[in-house]
């Protein structure tokens, strides 16, 4: 493919580029989805993990997941879920009271769940947030605490079920929150400045009863030290503190107690107490255990400390029993990822108890084709798997593990011989009989320099196979004529390629999505010479998607790319979408789907090429990296799951938003209406405001929520009382789901005049004795003052009153009480309300009834 650099072809492209890139997600149309099913295949990434009511032996266990979380018994030794509960992605921290179960989900929110039917969970309210919800804590009395790095939110539950922000703390000062405790009606923050001079700050804070604000009580801060971990039972809190060990701080008196070697210097990660004990978990699979002693339980007694099977990530005590999920790469990078998680039930405890076995999972979706009704998925640690893609059955019906530590990352069908190609990283090529779905049976292979990372039909009796790994690096075609013994043919190498990921093919035209060099042209009329044609594209690529003439590539920086290929020799670009950098693209008829990891996938209207436009975000679990159509589901391999939804890929005209000032009304206010209707398992509706274009930004991300509570699924309108002068409205209706997904089905905007105006009185007639007469008013300037005289029929001036005039333009009202300068009230009659200031020079008779 040309590099746009020089020449007519360069031109082109980048005219192309110019005339069609736009903002990030600017003016993205919205789309109605339909329910979400079963998913095919889940295999779990464990995280967060805490007991509803721990030490009592009868609460429940949550642990979070890439996809939601599961709620198990503790002594379970079947290690069966009693219920998994589904949301649109990761849930980064967990807290659990009775029978309220909190999900703080990064930048999705909180969502507070019902687990009065432990076996149904269901979704009882969803708090927006313009912070990220990365940690958290429950009040006694249902509030919670959330935290991102710089921020704390203070939420309050309100009338049984719903949450409402209150505040939020900010630090400006470098400090980042690493953990935040509750007890009582008080608040522990314990955040750490990194740098030369570490430093470690100690805040508790107390919420009243009531109170819309903390009370900070008191602030300690201490140089030298820092904490990734903090568990609090008032005075006494213990910090975990990476490689300098457990700090024992006595948070009435600011006093740093004690400090404890873990594991004789092991990296300290995570802690959490039961009845007299203190366990921690840190690097190299190691738990220890802590007696507490002293007057306050301040003092720790190491025991022998024991080391697990894979690296634990979060713990939970259960009276006397620590339960620990683990995985078996703490930090993964691209191309390794977490494979093995587990749940697990450690012998430390200082009471005998039986022994349980761990919950065990493995899995990592990469990529899957779909045919005849099955799915075949290669899982970079599970090997291939293979599933019946139907609606009402989605069992997986065979697997072929991989070879030693081999990892598939890709794979190829060709339907007509039964044959399926694996790209197994250090296994190479490996060629798999599916002529039995149930039994796959691999039949031939081939190993190559450097890792397979992606593979692609060419014709019946040839495929490509990428290869990555430095000077390794490269593309070999491959002769799969006798399916046994595959034989390699011509290749070209590195430094024309030189990181591939994906590839795909079309005539004697291969193409490469390149990490460092973008889309690379290989012509191979003869396998045994193939060579590159023109220059790369230039802009790193992850993924291919190749029907007809036009080429969608995944590229690491610019978005999707829409190239078409009528010319192999001159590539035409013709539009580009800036888009949150991108894993996978698949296509089917005029609808593209872009993959974007943690943040989701991208529906793409790409029915006029030159114009690809947006049309929706649609959160996904785990971290999507393909995806395929069946029917009317649309199946997303996220990592550890294939999720599945119910999505024609058809896109729909956007549903509009009617909005309208309120006539009726005396105060300014707009009446918001629509026509989209409850899709199957929503919730509720979430209505937000935004002022300005499209491409003003907005002081809150993602918009200022109108209504207060969850809207019921029959609702069709709401009023928004909340307006400003002079400003363009912008509303979003979101429809929220159960799972806690919150997805965008209307859109409408109005825009309201800045002319300074009054309104009309109310209530008119009035009666002082009821209290007093309003009029409120509209100015288009800040500032000065607005003045109210009352004059009677007969023009004597009755009352004179003074105010300051807003501090924005905008709206508000000024008051009569229906008293003379005196203070006597007038007598019955009609009255001149004359008001002036802010641009305003206007009158309204008014009727005082004795």
């Amino acid at each position: 493919m040309a590099l746009p650099t020089a020449g007519p072809p360069a031109l082109l492209w980048l005219l192309a580029a110019l005339l069609a890139y736009g903002p990030p997600l600017a003016g993205a149309e919205p789309i109605s989805l339909g329910a979400r099913q079963t998913p095919l295949a889940v295999e779990p990434e464990y995280g967060d993990i805490v007991l509803s009511d721990p030490g009592t032996g009868t609460g429940s266990l949550l642990v979070s997941t890439r996809e939601g979380i599961e709620i198990r018994l503790p002594g379970d030794p079947e290690g069966i879920p009693t219920a998994i509960y589904r949301t649109a992605g990761a849930v980064k921290a967990l807290g659990a009271r009775g029978s309220r179960a909190y999900l703080f989900n990064g930048t999705r929110g909180i969502s507070l769940l019902d687990l009065s039917t432990p076996g149904a969970p269901r979704l009882a309210a969803n708090l927006a947030s313009p912070y990220a919800a990365e940690r958290g804590a429950i009040l006694a009395d249902g509030s919670c605490v959330a935290a991102s790095d710089s921020f704390v939110q203070i939420v309050r539950l309100e009338n049984g079920n719903d949450l409402r922000l209150i505040e939020t703390i900010s630090y400006g000062d470098g400090r980042q929150v690493r953990s935040v405790c509750a007890a009582g009606d008080s608040i522990l923050v314990v955040a750490a400045r990194p740098g030369v001079l570490p430093r470690l700050y100690v805040t508790v804070y107390r919420l009243p009863a009531g109170a819309t604000a903390t009370v900070r009580l008191h602030e300690w801060i201490f140089n030298g030290r820092g904490a990734v971990d903090a568990v609090w039972r008032p005075p006494v809190a213990f910090l975990a503190d990476g490689n300098n060990g457990i700090t024992a701080h006595n948070t009435a008196t600011g006093v740093v107690i004690q400090t404890t070697l873990f594991r004789s210097g092991l990296f300290a990660r995570s802690l959490d107490e039961g009845a007299g004990d203190l366990f921690v978990i840190g690097e190299a699979g190691s738990l220890q255990r802590f007696t507490r002693f002293g007057a306050l339980g301040e003092s720790l007694l190491a025991h022998a400390g024991e080391t697990l099977e894979l690296e634990p990530h979060s713990v939970a005590v259960d009276g006397t029993r620590a339960i620990v999920t683990t995985r078996d790469l703490l930090s993964a990078s691209e191309p390794d990822e977490v494979g093995k998680s587990q749940i697990e039930f450690p012998s430390s405890s200082s009471a005998s108890l039986p022994p349980l076995a761990p919950v065990r999972h493995s899995g990592r979706s990469r990529r899957m084709a779909i045919r005849s009704g099955y799915a075949y998925v290669a899982d970079y640690s599970g090997g291939l798997r293979i599933y019946r893609a139907g609606d009402a059955d989605t069992s997986l019906i065979g697997v072929l593990p991989p070879i030693g530590s081999a990892r598939p990352v890709d794979l190829a069908l060709d339907p007509t011989r039964s044959l399926l190609y694996l790209a197994s990283n250090s296994a190479g090529l490996e060629v798999v009989d599916i002529s039995d779905p149930a039994s796959p049976q691999r039949v031939g292979s081939l190993s190559m320099p450097g890792l397979a990372s992606a593979v692609t039909l060419v014709n019946a009796t040839t495929v490509a196979v990428a290869r990555r790994g430095g000077f390794s690096a490269g593309v070999t075609f491959v002769d799969v004529s006798i399916e046994t013994s595959p034989l390699a043919r011509g290749s070209v190498n590195a430094p024309f390629i030189q990181d591939p990921n994906a590839l795909a093919a079309r005539d004697t035209v291969l193409y490469v999505a390149d990490e460092l060099l973008g889309v690379v042209s290989i012509g191979f009329g003869n396998p045994d010479t193939p060579a590159t044609r023109g220059l790369p594209s230039g802009a790193g690529a992850r993924d291919l998607d190749l029907q007809g003439n036009l080429l969608l590539v995944a590229s690491r920086s610019r978005g999707l790319q829409v190239v078409d290929v009528f010319d192999p020799v001159v590539p035409l670009l013709r539009s580009e979408l800036a888009l949150p950098p991108m894993l996978g693209v698949a296509r089917q008829g005029s609808v593209a789907v872009a993959c974007l990891g943690a943040a989701g996938v991208a529906l793409i209207d790409i029915s006029t090429p030159t114009f690809a436009r947006l049309r929706s975000i649609v959160p996904a679990a785990g971290s999507p990296r393909d995806a395929a159509w069946v029917g009317d589901t649309l199946l997303i391999a996220g990592g550890t799951s294939i999720d599945r939804f119910l999505l024609s890929a058809t896109l729909p005209a956007a549903t509009g938003l009617s909005v309208s000032i309120d006539a009726a009304s005396v105060l300014p206010r707009a009446r918001i209406g629509w026509s989209a209707t409850a899709s199957g398992g929503q919730a509720g509706w979430h209505l937000y405001r935004e002022l300005g274009p499209p491409n003003a930004g907005s002081a809150t991300p993602g918009g200022t929520r109108v209504n207060s509570a969850l809207l019921d699924p029959a609702t069709t309108s709401a009023i928004d009382a909340v307006l400003a002068a002079g400003k363009e409205h912008r509303y979003r209706l979101e429809a929220v789901f159960q799972d806690g997904r919150a997805l965008t089905v209307a859109e409408g905007s109005i825009f309201v005049p800045s002319n300074s105006r009054l309104g009309r009185p109310y209530p008119n007639p009035f009666r002082a004795t009821d209290g007093t007469v309003s009029l409120p008013f509209r100015t288009i300037s800040a500032g000065g003052n607005i003045s109210l005289r009352v004059v009677d029929v007969t023009g004597r001036l009755v009352r004179e009153i003074v105010q300051a005039a807003p501090a924005i333009a905008g709206f508000g009202e000024i008051d009569w009480d229906g008293k003379r300068d005196n203070g006597r009230r007038v007598v019955s009659g009609v009255y001149y309300l004359y008001v002036r200031g802010a641009g305003i020079d206007d009158s309204r008779s008014v009727v005082h009834i004795r």
